[in-house]
């Protein structure tokens, strides 16, 4: 009996971890619409790449022209993702819920991804999000095209390795189901009288790796 009590008692310090798992997982909610919205813009630019296609429009631009712009989207939508601490700062939130993978995580990232990151931050805060000063606004655009294959590889990278997680998300956070319940019911709670869509948010949230995982296999 002694030995059930004990067992059944959990220490503080699990209580704090769980917690924190927890609070982590709720951003990794916020995470996976951020990454759809990221694919989104990917696999236009892609099929726009692919198959030469561009909007009818006044200005006589092809589609070399919109994949430049989309680019940037990109960019941008990308780092969201990958540089924003006090949010979604998406290396800490992989490390935590999948600490199987962190060694490999933090090894791919620095290889491959790291050496973008201080481009594409410039390109961010100077022309993507916002628009600076000319010199600087001009400056950022140049860096970023004249970086175009190392950002490409981070970004490609970043999304190789986002499907790989996606196949070990099942497994290696179990608990994720259940946290999505709980964020949209909060949000139901937050907004009674808002016109909030339950389904889409859902459908939104549950990606299918397989879905991806052709173009970055």
């Amino acid at each position: 009996m002694r030995k059930v009590i004990a067992e059944s008692v959990r220490k503080p310090e699990t209580v704090v971890m769980d917690q924190r798992r927890a609070k982590t997982v709720r951003q990794y909610v916020v995470y996976q619409l951020k990454l759809i919205e990221l694919l989104h813009l990917t696999l236009i630019s892609f099929h726009m790449t692919d198959h030469k296609l561009a909007p009818e429009n006044v200005m006589g631009h092809g589609a070399d022209r919109f994949v430049e712009t989309l680019l940037g989207s990109v960019v941008t939508a990308f780092m969201s993702l990958v540089d924003h601490r006090d949010s979604t700062n998406i290396r800490d939130i992989w490390r935590e819920l999948f600490p199987k993978h962190s060694k490999a995580i933090d090894r791919v990232w620095q290889a491959r991804i790291a050496p973008g990151e201080a481009v594409m931050k410039q390109y961010r805060d100077r022309a993507g999000a916002h628009g600076d000063k000319a010199p600087k606004y001009f400056a950022a655009k140049i860096s970023l095209f004249g970086k175009r294959d190392v950002v490409l590889n981070a970004m490609n990278t970043f999304l190789r390795l986002s499907v790989l997680l996606l196949k070990r998300q099942p497994e290696e956070v179990p608990e994720l189901n259940s946290q999505v319940e709980s964020v949209l019911l909060d949000i139901e709670l937050t907004f009674p009288n808002g016109s909030f869509n339950r389904t889409w948010l859902k459908q939104m949230h549950l990606i299918e790796a397989g879905n991806f995982s052709k173009r970055y296999s």
